[in-house]
């Protein structure tokens, strides 16, 4: 990390290595005459190169003298760092304060001296500009980039990697500048950056289809069909190879006049018509307005936004009612601006088959199927042809296998598609990275004393914003802040079953919604009646998830809800039931363990590691809910009765046991 040039402009040391070596101490320029020994120039951009411009004498002498057996090792170094000390003092400044030794390591400057390096200062801008998006952050990132890194040592080891990546970023960013030129109508100023890339790396595809999907956008066609030619030249000559698949798909639709579509309008300036650059209108698209506010979740926005920054495949998964679909649209919404052809929501629910999801999904990113043409490569070809795209994929869970695949697809032939998905469980693809959405947070307990922070929870907060929306003039004091407080504690802050408390808010008092919850989830108001039909109450939400359990799966779920406390593995073990006789010899340990696990990745079951051990439990509304089936098949006084003989073997065994380890290991299990 370079140092700021904060101090006084004689205490400042500026390296450029871009386009060429020089230097600057203050406002003195070293003269290239100054260098007597040309190891002395490569040992100060060699530190320059180094993290914290530092490095020890054997990597030194091992990068400046490679290969050779020097009589004195030592001694060749000093002289170095003598003959370069000498031309970075030329200014009269102490030669001291340049190449300290010590045990070892060779440092570039004193503590004291402020060093400032281009390279440095071009990958931290880079940085900046990919986590604001903005237009002018990537400006000043490549003006930074004066050229090649070090063209005279082009061939020497120590620079020739370094001097790759280095191209390859700044052609990266000419690139994602292009895309958010376009993506804000700005076509010409996209084409002369993709001009620079092309330019740059003459055997980087994507810069080459970007201008062929431009050309042709703006009405060149016949440019656009040059640059398909000077791309497939350029890839047999330097590398033997061909353009993609989705390259020449689309040049043939540029060709045969089918890209762009007929109708389209062509875009030859700015949409505002005065040059202003708006980054997007924040809007999903496909996807309806929300009624209403979106309460809390701060701190999911924020690190599912930073995943997606550098993961393809996020899925939002946890359990029906917790909002995953409404946080994966405020995420969309928020990162709009960071792509180009937009954010797309593609909507599941109502799709009952699996031999229907391309159908959805050509329909929710508006792909025109073609004749006689596979509705899944026409989408895979238009997809590739657009610019970076994000796409949610809601409700995932009840055809897992055909969305793990059909994602998987989309990945390796779209590479500027970016998933969001939401699922009751897992895709289990490789490149996925999963987020478990926990439930909103609670009050410290259900009577608590500090009323204020009791509102600021986002479970109250959500509570109370819905209630409002039915009575306005719902006051707030002690009584019923505390009764919002038991209504989502009993909740568990599960979204779906607060918001549907609070549609009682109205008819029914606040303390008698709460004390109604106790007993069961039928205290729990209807949602609105043009929600879809799973989410107008939570037991048909939960039904959704229920049905498409196995029948050892619903078992297992059913029993554990006499546990209303977190359970290890061993007691889902004593209440596992596999027959109509429930003995005590039904099913082994892998079997309970395996079903456990499958109600953990399904979102009905959570694991709780607060006390150190890995606990399970769940979530209340989902504990009545199973609690309800347990008691229509007929099984819950067994469940109890193996519950009982389960606390009576702990019970027998701690007694067991009076001394040593084993005694305390007892007396926890208690």
């Amino acid at each position: 990390m370079p140092t700021s040039v904060n101090s006084a402009e004689g205490d400042s040391l500026r390296l450029y290595l871009l386009g060429g070596f020089h230097t600057l101490f203050g406002s003195h320029e070293t003269p290239m005459d100054a260098w007597k020994l040309r190891r002395a120039r490569s040992l100060v951009k060699l530190l320059a190169l180094a993290p914290r411009h530092r490095m020890h004498r054997e990597r030194i002498i091992e990068a400046l003298w490679p290969g050779q057996d020097l009589e004195n090792p030592d001694n060749s170094l000093h002289q170095a760092i003598y003959a370069a000390r000498h031309a970075l003092g030329g200014s009269g400044a102490p030669v001291a304060r340049f190449l300290q030794v010590r045990d070892g390591i060779v440092t570039l400057a004193a503590d004291d001296l402020s060093v400032w390096v281009d390279v440095e200062a071009f990958e931290l801008a880079a940085a900046s500009a990919r986590r604001t998006h903005q237009p002018e952050a990537y400006r000043t990132a490549l003006d930074l980039y004066h050229g090649p890194l070090l063209p005279e040592d082009a061939y020497e080891d120590w620079v020739s990697g370094r001097a790759e990546t280095l191209r390859r970023l700044y052609v990266d960013l000419l690139v994602e500048l292009a895309g958010a030129y376009e993506g804000d109508g700005l076509y010409g100023e996209a084409i002369v950056e993709l001009l620079r890339a092309v330019d740059t790396d003459g055997t980087r595809e994507d810069a080459h289809v970007g201008l062929m999907r431009l050309h042709a956008l703006t009405g060149q066609r016949g440019d656009a069909v040059r640059r398909y030619e000077i791309l497939r030249r350029v890839l047999r000559d330097e590398l033997g190879a061909e353009p993609q698949d989705a390259s020449a798909r689309l040049y043939e639709g540029i060709v045969s006049n089918r890209f762009p579509p007929p109708g389209a309008p062509v875009r030859l300036e700015s949409p505002t018509g005065d040059g202003e650059r708006a980054m997007g209108s924040a809007r999903v698209r496909n996807a309806p307005r929300a009624p209403n506010r979106f309460i809390g979740r701060a701190r999911e926005l924020d690190e599912i936004g930073h995943l997606l920054a550098g993961a393809r495949i996020v899925t939002i998964v946890g359990p029906g009612g917790s909002g995953k679909t409404r946080l994966a649209l405020e995420v969309a919404a928020m990162l709009v601006p960071c792509y180009p052809a937009g954010a797309w929501l593609v909507e599941l629910a109502e799709v009952e088959r699996s031999p229907a999801l391309p159908q959805a999904l050509a329909a929710a990113l508006e792909v025109i199927e073609q004749p006689n043409q596979p509705l899944l490569g026409t989408i895979m070809a238009a997809l590739a042809a657009r610019r970076p795209m994000l796409v949610a994929l809601d409700n995932c869970e009840h055809l897992i296998a055909a969305c793990a695949e059909l994602v998987e697809s989309l990945i390796h032939a779209c590479p500027n598609v970016t998933l969001l998905c939401t699922s009751r469980e897992p895709l289990h693809i490789a490149g996925e990275v999963v987020w478990r959405l926990s439930s909103l947070g609670l009050p410290q307990t259900d009577h608590t004393s500090d009323l204020e922070a009791a509102l600021t929870c986002d479970s109250v907060q959500l509570f109370l914003d819905r209630a409002r929306a039915l009575a306005p003039t719902l006051t707030l004091d002690e009584r019923t802040i505390k009764a919002m407080a038991r209504i989502c504690s009993h909740l568990d802050g599960l979204p779906l079953a607060i918001e549907l408390a609070a549609a009682r808010v109205g008819t029914v008092g606040l303390d008698e919604i709460a004390s109604r919850l106790e007993s069961g989830l039928s205290a729990l108001g209807r949602g609105s009646r043009t929600a879809p039909t799973r989410q107008q109450t939570l037991e048909a939400t939960l039904d959704w998830s229920y049905t498409s359990l196995s029948e050892r799966e619903r078992r297992l779920f059913r029993c554990l809800t006499v546990f209303p406390i977190p359970f290890d593995l061993e007691a889902a073990e004593w209440v596992s039931m596999e027959g109509a006789d429930f003995s005590a010899d039904d099913g082994d340990a892998q079997d309970t363990l395996d079903t456990l696990a499958a109600l953990v990745d399904k979102s009905l079951v959570t694991i709780d590691e607060s006390a150190g051990a890995t606990r399970y439990r769940l979530l209340e509304p989902l504990r009545q809910y199973a609690e309800q089936r347990l008691k229509e098949c007929g099984e819950r006084q067994m469940a109890l009765r193996k519950r009982d003989d389960w606390g009576l073997a702990i019970t027998e065994r701690a007694n067991g046991v009076l001394w040593g380890p084993a005694h305390a290991a007892a007396v926890a299990s208690l």
